[in-house]
Order: C-alpha cells, then structure tokens, then sequence
C-alpha cells in the first residue's frame, strides 16, 4: 500500500483505522463523501481550508490497489471534474507501478538468487560508495572476509542441493549477527563480505567473533543428521592499518 500527501491521511495507520477509506479500496469505486452524513469517513483526515466537497478515489493498477487520493473542494464536483480526477487516477496508477517495478527490478539485481543476500556485484559498487564516504567523513569503515570451512566435502558427502541448503542456512546466521547499517554480501560460491561503515577494529573483531560462535554452535540438520560447520574470516578496517 502506498500512501503519502501532503495533506490528507499523512499517517499510515490512521489510513488503516478509517474503515470507509478500505472500503472504497477494496470495492475499487471512487466516493463522494458527504460532510454533513458521513463525517466519520474523515477520521484522520486533514485539509487546507473548509471544504464543501470531498471525493476519495481509488488509485488501481492492473486491479492491485495502491492507494487512495483525497481531494477536496470549495463548492461541489461537476461531472467534468469527476472525469479529469479519473483521468489524472490513471496516469498517477502508471507512474506508481512503474516506480514499483523498477524498484523490484533494482532489488533483483542486487540480489544473490540463492541466500537473498546482496552479490558481489551490488557488495562491490557499495563497498567503494562507503570508503569514498569514510574518506570523507574521516570516520572508519571495516569489512570481513568469510570462508565456509570445508565445503568442498559438504557437497561431496551429501550433494550439491544440500550444499546450498548449507549455504542459505550460514547466510542466515550471518545475517543475524551484524547491525543494522552493515551489509552482508555472498562475494564468491562459499565466501562472504561483510561491510561495516563505522565500525573500528575492536568492534569489527567483536562482530567477527559472534559470528564465529553462531556458526559453530548451530550445525545444520538434515534427516536427523547434524552437519556441523565452522567458518574462517580476515578483517580489515580504514584507517587502522593492521587489525
């Protein structure tokens, strides 16, 4: 659902609570509010100046809702406005749902199809983003370099399909153990890059030691078979030169 205005409902969740706003959702019908009989429809609603007229209408690509515009006016909408809202709906629906698209498009392809975690490419064009801005901001940025130990014999003794259940399960653990901010990226087949703007040596350590322990305290498990794994990894931090 995508909302925003800058009048009209400006909070989420007052959106949600008005149950005559979903309604004209889900019923995909423009509405001609009342005032004066249906003041609840506008709970959460705000305006510039006293309105006389108040019309809500659905915002619909492909019949997926994304949204609702509230317009208000001075005196009553004539059937000619009506028409132009409808018109100004659609092409409004276009541009959402090219937005939509390319921000799915985008998502894509810096996605790794496997784990879900950032590739290497997008990991690359971030990791330089972020020292140009330490650069900058003379503030320290960190990363980690993380091997699968043996590997090679995971997918040798149990098969390719459980290897990547393998690599999808340490992603995980991985992922649960930066912060917020830091990103986490599947660089090779069983290496990962963890990039950590902000973080000093210490920290970085502390971080690289957490997942260490996560890893080898959580063995994957398959058909009642525990496959326990461990993991090696280098770190490297700007501007300390040696960690």
């Amino acid at each position: 659902m995508i909302i925003g205005a800058s009048h009209g409902v400006t909070v989420k969740e007052d959106f949600y609570a008005n149950s005559a706003l979903v309604c004209i959702l889900q019923k995909r019908g423009s509405h001609v509010i009342d005032l004066l009989q249906e003041e609840s429809c506008l709970k959460g609603i705000t305006f510039d100046a006293i309105s006389v007229d108040v019309i809500a209408h659905p915002i619909l690509y492909n019949e997926e809702p994304l949204g609702v515009v509230i317009l208000s006016k001075n005196k009553l909408f004539t059937e000619e406005d009506l028409n132009k809202i409808d018109i100004f709906a659609m092409g409004l629906s276009i541009a959402l749902s090219n937005t939509i698209a390319h921000e799915k498009l985008q998502e894509f392809a810096s996605k790794d199809s496997l784990t879900g975690i950032y590739n290497r490419r997008f990991g690359t064009i971030r990791l330089k983003e972020e020292y140009s801005r330490s650069l900058r901001g003379l503030y320290p940025l960190s990363v980690i370099m993380i091997d699968i130990d043996h590997f090679k014999l995971v997918n040798d003794s149990f098969g390719h399909m459980v290897g990547d259940c393998v690599l999808i399960h340490i992603s995980e653990l991985l992922h649960t153990s930066i912060r917020e901010g830091d990103l986490l990226v599947r660089y090779g087949g069983e290496e990962f890059l963890c990039i950590l703007p902000g973080a000093d040596c210490r920290t970085t350590h502390i971080i690289a030691e957490r997942m260490r322990l996560k890893i080898m305290e959580s063995p994957f498990v398959i058909d009642e078979q525990s496959i326990h794994l461990t993991i090696s990894g280098g770190v490297a931090s700007y501007p300390e030169t040696a960690c």
